[in-house]
């Protein structure tokens, strides 16, 4: 008979690791469990300014969970979330490949120093949400939760390293809506080998600015490191920012977490340093009481788009497109940069159906805000060829979330012309709209 070894290690706030070992006749099999000790779960006392309050499930508040495990196995961890009380199942994601979730940067950036930390801290400072749908999670039990539950959401969120949370969501009313949702400390000493195991970093050099939100300073940025721009032309574009936006998806949601400007009529009202929105604050809840403020008078007067042919600097030496939009007031310039995207696989939307489009954070090799386990799966961000990047007339970077932008949503329409929207801060609203013609 296997006679079975536990020893526990303490791990400060977020979680212990427990190696379980196994021996017998044959060669002795041990396990690493990494533990989340708790997960938090906000009342709207607690979490008043909660824009899911407005759309989500009545069942909201029934379930409950009290801790994860990690456990190492040959393809990946075993994602444990145990039950909180009777209504509550056993949550299982399998064979779950975490190093996708860990912020890193391009193979080919690494050459660069600047760069490289640029990648790493803007992946952190951005919202990663996976969601996991039939068939990509388990539940173990016969409780309500396993009857309802249609989806699993795992989410890095931006504010700084460990903070992730869950969202699990339901159909009801034939839509799918959110019914759960719990925030915990990501376990540090499995974060710290994820990243060194991506990256090839030590993880030291990174540990605080990733923990702490520190500002990387404003330096030069040397796009050469990340294409050989091939072509490049002046293109017409039309300027819609005059205009409103369609108040869907996360727009609406999220309107109530806009202080300033109230009376919107125009994208244009917001392109002051007088727009302000609630803030994201630890765990990860939006705070009205600490407002964001913003430099968006930068944004306020596109002078010209340049289309450029590049081919990326990665493995493949992929062939795709880069966008450069200069804007310039009495005060400065800002070139806003987006780049290594094949602008053919676009959707064709309408602008009805704007929020379908195609949107990317801020950054160098980034996930996408939003996206299936299996898209996440056939991903290789270690040759990601994307780049976003804000820069001064210079060509020194600027904190994207400083001036209060998220990044690019694009998509085309049934002419052909590209549609170029840019995402406020925590994608609030759009503060940004032009339609470019890419074959002028």
């Amino acid at each position: 008979m296997a006679t079975l070894t536990v020893a526990i290690f303490a791990f400060g706030c977020g979680g212990n690791t427990e190696k379980v070992s196994f021996s017998s006749s044959s060669p002795a099999i041990e396990k690493t469990i990494f533990w989340v000790d708790s997960i938090s779960e906000l009342t709207d006392a607690q979490y008043p300014d909660n824009p899911d309050i407005s759309i989500r499930s009545s069942l909201d508040g029934t379930f409950s969970h009290s801790k994860i495990s990690f456990t190492k196995n040959n393809l990946g961890y075993d994602m444990v979330i145990f039950p909180n009380n009777k209504n509550t199942d056993t949550i299982v994601l399998t064979d779950l490949e975490l190093k996708k979730f860990i912020p890193s940067v391009p193979t080919y950036v690494k050459k660069d120093s600047y760069l490289t930390k640029i990648g790493i801290v803007n992946q952190e400072w951005n919202r990663m949400q996976v969601n996991f749908k039939e068939g990509q999670f388990e539940t173990k039990g016969k409780n309500l939760e396993s009857q309802k539950i249609t989806r699993i959401d795992v989410a890095r969120n931006c504010i700084n390293a460990y903070l992730w949370e869950l969202i699990f969501y339901t159909v009801e009313d034939g839509k799918s809506k959110p019914v759960y949702h719990g925030w915990f400390d990501f376990n540090k000493e499995l974060y710290a080998q994820l990243f060194e195991e991506k990256n090839g970093l030590a993880y030291e050099e990174f540990r605080p600015s990733l923990e702490e939100w520190i500002f990387p300073g404003s330096e030069k940025t040397n796009l050469e490191v990340l294409r050989e721009k091939t072509n490049g032309k002046e293109v017409v574009f039309e300027n819609h920012d005059n205009e409103y936006y369609p108040e869907i998806g996360e727009r609406k949601k999220k309107k109530m977490n806009i202080l300033f400007p109230k009376d919107i009529y125009s994208i244009d009202d917001f392109l002051t340093d007088s727009t302000v929105y609630a803030t994201f604050s630890a765990p990860g809840c939006y705070n009205q009481s600490d407002p964001r403020k913003t430099k968006l008078h930068r944004l306020a007067n596109l002078k010209k788009v340049e289309l450029n042919k590049i081919k990326s600097n990665n493995t493949n030496k992929d062939s795709l497109s880069e966008l450069v939009l200069r804007f310039e007031t009495d005060k400065d310039t800002t070139v806003f940069v987006v780049g290594g995207i094949d602008l053919s696989t676009l959707p064709v939307l309408t602008v009805e159906n704007s929020k379908s489009g195609y949107q990317m954070p801020m950054g160098i090799g980034n996930y996408s805000f939003y996206s299936n386990y299996a898209l996440l799966q056939n991903s290789n961000h270690l040759e990601s060829p994307y780049y976003g990047l804000l820069m001064d007339e210079n060509n020194n970077w600027l904190d994207s979330h400083d001036v209060g932008i998220d990044g690019p949503l694009m998509h085309l329409d049934k002419e052909g012309n590209l549609h170029f929207w840019i995402l406020s801060f925590e994608r609030h609203s759009f503060v940004g709209h032009y339609v470019i013609n890419l074959y002028s």
